[in-house]
């Protein structure tokens, strides 16, 4: 049974501070400028019992003078009605303002238990703001400091986890459904990058049947931090990750969007699986390949979406494939699909698919002397380059046995002088082994070793 807390207040109070905190991570963005939470994020706070208790950080609510703003708030509303203890931060250096008192009027209507945390109270004098912020009511009202830990772990240890663990006594959270995940047979991580407004959000979105559950927009920049998103499919449950565009370093000034740079390539890292999300009318740029050339040296299994295929006219969409297709050439064994996010309901079945896929394709067993005969026929097809005189001579291969990544096959090729090997020879051994296996969507990666065969015993 999950237990879940929603941060909530205008922008710049400390909620992404407050999260981090309580959930001992990084995984909040935290900067000075407002509105830097666009999307709303979940994370553990503590196991009561057959209960886990789940913070919740979401978006600074603001004027609404635009559309995004009044998106975040309905948002902010359906998280609201899920939830089931409120955190109500404030500010303490700026005193009770009107938008305090809107979002106070905003969740009493949810007649739920709500905690008042005047935040930031490190250089100001209580005593002169006390009034101000006990006058908006709540009974269960506390002064702390996030960024010095000022009566932060008191709050935690003394107040809220008693408090829940008080309510679960007596059967307050009897009504919280029961999601049961016996029945998980398996958990696959999968992370969508990409370029700024390739479509990333509107992806995740189509696949969770959900328009705004991730804000979207044809701003670039507009999703900041990694969201996680968990949708469970017949017994498995896929988590996506929504990450921050990725743009070239060079155009990289800002230090949030470094942040949020640093926290896309680290969800590709956890993934199983990563999605490049390519937009079709600006075909593949250079930027595009240097993602795919990351995401293979990470070892991981790799989807490209072509997205937008929309907005393609079909006189068009027969040429662009085959540029695609001709820039791509060195990776045939990825998966391509060629999507529109906004509109194809068939995404998660074609994700699903090329997953099954690429499960079966690990699942083979691939021994020594089927590498050895491959690279045996390779050698005859086309001889390894004499350098400077000099013969390099290949003889047998085998797979590396303790390669935990099964979405990754590591084979170790034993010769001599295999440290003369250029680079095109090596990537024409990859492209082979990779062809004459047919390893869907799983990336290969050779280790040379100059050695005598270990298996012949003198």
């Amino acid at each position: 049974m999950k237990i879940k807390i929603i941060l909530i207040g205008r922008s710049n109070v400390g909620k992404s501070s407050l999260f981090n905190l309580m959930t001992q991570t990084n995984n909040a963005i935290i900067d000075k400028s407002k509105n830097t939470t666009i999307d709303y994020k979940y994370k553990l706070f503590i196991s009561l019992r057959d209960f886990k208790v789940q913070v919740i950080d979401t978006p600074g609510i603001s004027q609404i003078t635009n559309n995004t703003s009044q998106i975040i708030l309905d948002n902010i509303k359906q998280v609201l009605n899920k939830s089931h203890i409120i955190l109500f931060l404030v500010n303490a250096r700026n005193n009770c303002t009107h938008e305090d008192e809107h979002i106070a009027t905003l969740i009493r209507k949810q007649n739920k238990p709500i905690f008042l945390l005047v935040n930031k109270i490190d250089k100001v004098n209580i005593y002169d703001i006390m009034s101000d912020f006990l006058s908006l009511g709540f009974i269960n009202t506390y002064f702390i400091s996030v960024k010095n830990k000022i009566n932060t772990t008191f709050f935690n240890k003394k107040v809220l986890i008693p408090f829940i663990e008080n309510k679960i006594n007596s059967d307050y959270f009897s009504l919280v459904k029961k999601r049961s995940c016996n029945n998980i047979t398996q958990k696959i991580i999968i992370s969508i990058i990409g370029r700024p407004n390739v479509g990333k959000s509107t992806i995740i979105n189509n696949i969770i049947s959900s328009n705004n559950r991730l804000m979207t927009s044809n701003q670039p920049g507009t999703t900041r931090d990694s969201i996680e998103v968990s949708y469970i499919e017949k017994n498995n449950k896929y988590i996506f990750i929504d990450t921050a565009g990725i743009r070239k370093r060079k155009n990289i000034k800002d230090l949030l969007e470094k942040n949020s740079i640093q926290r896309s390539i680290k969800s590709i890292y956890k993934s199983d699986l990563v999605i490049l999300v390519i937009n079709a009318a600006d075909k593949v740029l250079k930027q595009d390949l240097f993602l795919l050339n990351q995401i293979n040296i990470m070892g991981k299994l790799l989807i490209i979406l072509i997205n937008k295929w929309d907005l393609i006219s079909k006189s068009k969409k027969k040429t662009i494939k085959q540029e695609i297709n001709e820039i791509l050439h060195f990776v045939t064994y990825i998966p391509k699909i060629f999507v529109s996010g906004r509109y194809d309901k068939n995404i998660f079945k074609n994700i699903k698919k090329t997953v099954y896929q690429v499960h079966e394709s690990a699942k083979k067993r691939i021994t020594s002397s089927i590498l050895t005969r491959l690279l045996h026929n390779m050698l005859k097809k086309h001889k390894p380059p004499i350098i400077n005189g000099k013969k390099i001579k290949l003889k047998f291969a085998h797979p590396e046995h303790d390669n935990k990544n099964i979405y990754l096959k590591k084979i170790i090729i034993y010769g001599n002088k295999t440290h003369l090997l250029t680079c095109n020879y090596i990537k024409y051994l990859s492209r082979q082994f990779q062809t004459e296996l047919n390893l869907i969507g799983i990336p290969i990666t050779l280790i040379f070793k100059n050695a005598n065969n270990p298996y012949i015993i003198d």
